[in-house]
């Protein structure tokens, strides 16, 4: 879930075709405000070059609540392939690489709880806690 805080304030996937391919890579812990610009400046170097069998792709990125960097191409200007997939993966896993940030931690789940404030835990821990408010 994204927060919007007004109207008037669009994001990358307000603009986003509704035929596009979105990636959402969780960080396994909130980024701070340093590493924020980190990941904004090297996603801005690498979107531009994107390519997909030398073909322009026409992607974006936002970041979202200090935990999530979204990934989105138009596909019908231009198909992503396995290799444009594969670059991808690999400039966020340089990018957390950098900053001690795992990108790929499948194991670990983000939440919301009752006072709207967003938390990463564990796999485990959080069945635990489902199973507690059951």
């Amino acid at each position: 879930m994204i927060t919007i805080k007004d109207n008037t304030h669009k994001t990358m996937l307000d603009k986003l075709a509704p035929h596009s391919r979105v990636w959402v890579f969780q960080a396994n812990r909130f980024f701070d405000f340093r590493e924020g610009e980190f990941i904004k400046k090297e996603m801005q170097q690498f979107i531009p070059s994107w390519a997909s069998h030398g073909n322009e792709l026409y992607g974006d990125f936002e970041l979202a609540e200090n935990l999530f960097l979204i990934v989105g191409v138009d596909e019908k200007k231009s198909p992503t392939s396995g290799c444009s997939v594969d670059s991808l993966n690999r400039a966020v896993k340089k990018i957390g690489d950098e900053l001690n940030i795992e990108f790929f931690d499948r194991l670990r789940v983000a939440y919301y709880d009752k006072q709207a404030k967003i938390h990463v835990l564990p796999l485990n821990e959080f069945k635990d806690l489902i199973k507690k408010i059951r």
